[in-house]
């Protein structure tokens, strides 16, 4: 996992002044004290979720970037109404549209619930609509990173303290596979994992057997021992031919298919 240290000791500084009303976080009393808690989960946030998503919050999750509506409103509604029920389960997107202190959300998180049940989620939209090739961002990036913040958020639970992330596209993971990177063994075993950019573009029947015997035994693990993957698609996953355990492997196969996993559909 990312090595937090130099960003967490220049937050501890600005926390211990916000909070504690001191210069130097050595100098704070309290062990688990709200200063060096704020400091450890924004460090967590800026080193493992990408910019500029690492800020967003389900109030920045409207349909609309740099002044284009990229969801239509129905749409919208629904996906959001799946992220909140993952993450917030029992409120309502209209009570959330009133809140004014954002802090008060925390009190409906159900992500310590979802880390237990190691619920999995998908995340996808269609290239293709109307028979038209439609290449537009439709925000499932920003999806994936408002429910790492939650996750990372767990943090200042007991139990969660040494909680674990990782976030990788689908080529890196590759990539890292392949050359026996140390950073295998973090993919495999963290409390979430984020894995970003999978496509459907198809190699060659001896690479892609190749390709399966790497990825898939990371993905069957994860499966098998509960622990909550987030998969980001730049594809329909319903759509019809995809020969999912031949191409992906029967792990990234089980947890699109489990009766249990989130599905955010964002087109």
């Amino acid at each position: 996992m990312k090595n937090i240290l130099p960003i967490k000791e220049r937050l501890e500084k600005k926390y211990a002044k916000q909070f504690c009303n001191i210069d130097d976080i050595s100098k704070c009393i309290k062990e688990h004290c709200e200063c060096r808690i704020a400091a450890e989960i924004k460090s967590y946030m800026l080193a493992i979720i990408p910019r500029p998503y690492f800020n967003f919050t389900i109030w920045d999750f409207t349909g609309i970037a740099l002044g284009q509506q990229l969801l239509d409103n129905k749409i919208l509604k629904v996906s959001k109404e799946k992220l909140i029920d993952y993450c917030w389960e029992g409120i309502t997107l209209e009570k959330i549209a009133k809140i004014t202190n954002k802090n008060e959300l925390d009190i409906y998180s159900s992500i310590n619930k979802r880390r237990k049940l190691g619920q999995n989620v998908v995340i996808y939209s269609p290239l293709m609509q109307d028979g038209i090739f439609k290449n537009k961002p439709t925000g499932k990036t920003m999806v994936a990173s408002i429910l790492m913040r939650e996750a990372i958020k767990l943090r200042s639970i007991a139990g969660h303290m040494a909680d674990t992330y990782c976030w990788q596209k689908f080529a890196i993971l590759q990539d890292i596979m392949k050359k026996d990177d140390p950073e295998a063994m973090d993919i495999k075993t963290c409390d979430w994992l984020v894995i970003d950019d999978i496509a459907n573009d198809y190699v060659s029947m001896k690479g892609l057997s190749y390709l399966k015997s790497l990825i898939d035994p990371v993905f069957i693990d994860r499966y098998d021992n509960n622990l909550p993957t987030i998969l980001v698609f730049d594809f329909d996953i319903e759509m019809q031919g995809i020969d999912w355990k031949n191409k992906f492997g029967s792990g990234i196969y089980h947890i699109v298919h489990d009766s249990n996993t989130c599905r955010i559909k964002l087109a």
